[in-house]
């Protein structure tokens, strides 16, 4: 009865038609067309988050979804599996397959700007306009741009952690969790090279800083890999194809 007042009064009041689609028990909103809306039915609709985007890594994809559902479900504390979701990346306990991203490829790789994934793994796996491509982020590298790889042993774990973040943390925001006791627990300070180093959002990756520090002594790899990652290069090495 209210959205068909509501509906009315628009069309009477100001010439507009409004369409009524759908009405929520709950919702999140973050911006026009970002929002995360619960129905009666239990229904999830989810419209411009990052988290749900295909070309994420399916871990993240993963993670957004308990949030919502934690969320849907009343949980009590929702920050919980958050965390546990980055220690998960820290201690390289998550299965690499779920740590890469994908892109199908609107054009042929030449066609992209030679520092895009597109153009670097689009050639380096011989892929065409069409094709889908696999990756994993590297870090920065020398020359400023950021890296790819088919390897996750290559990965930076970083700048997951930060690109994981940015995508959960407007919602805890708004659902009134402590944002800024989450970043610390998230984002220790730990001593390097007789350093201290705050791990935050708005940082850049260990390995790009600690390379920084000792650019005098000692030679910077074209692709500055992250040291916290000893686990995952203990697995066999293997790449995307």
């Amino acid at each position: 009865m209210a959205a068909r007042n509501f509906t009315a009064a628009c069309k009477q009041k100001l010439g507009i038609d409004v369409d009524h689609q759908n009405t929520f028990v709950k919702s999140i909103l973050l911006s026009k067309k970002h929002y995360i809306g619960i129905q009666s039915d239990g229904k999830v609709i989810i419209k411009g988050m990052e988290g749900k985007k295909r070309d994420r890594p399916p871990f993240f994809n993963q993670v957004f979804r308990q949030l919502i559902e934690d969320y849907k479900n009343n949980r009590p504390d929702l920050t919980s599996n958050v965390l546990e979701a980055f220690k998960q990346l820290e201690a390289a306990e998550v299965d690499p397959s779920l740590l890469a991203y994908s892109i199908i490829l609107n054009k042929d790789p030449d066609n992209y700007q030679s520092y895009t994934p597109q153009n670097k793994i689009g050639k380096l796996l011989k892929r065409e306009a069409g094709g889908l491509i696999k990756y994993y982020k590297t870090g920065q590298q020398e020359d400023g741009y950021k890296g790819y790889s088919t390897n996750y042993q290559d990965l930076d774990i970083d700048v997951y952690k930060l690109e994981l973040w940015n995508i959960v943390k407007e919602v805890l925001r708004l659902l009134d969790c402590d944002i800024q006791k989450l970043e610390e627990q998230i984002f220790p300070i730990a001593i390097e090279d007789d350093v201290l180093v705050a791990f935050g959002p708005a940082l850049t990756s260990r390995a790009h800083r600690k390379s920084n520090i000792n650019n005098n002594d000692r030679k910077v790899s074209n692709i500055e890999r992250d040291d916290s990652l000893d686990n995952y290069r203990l697995l066999p090495s293997r790449t995307i194809c």
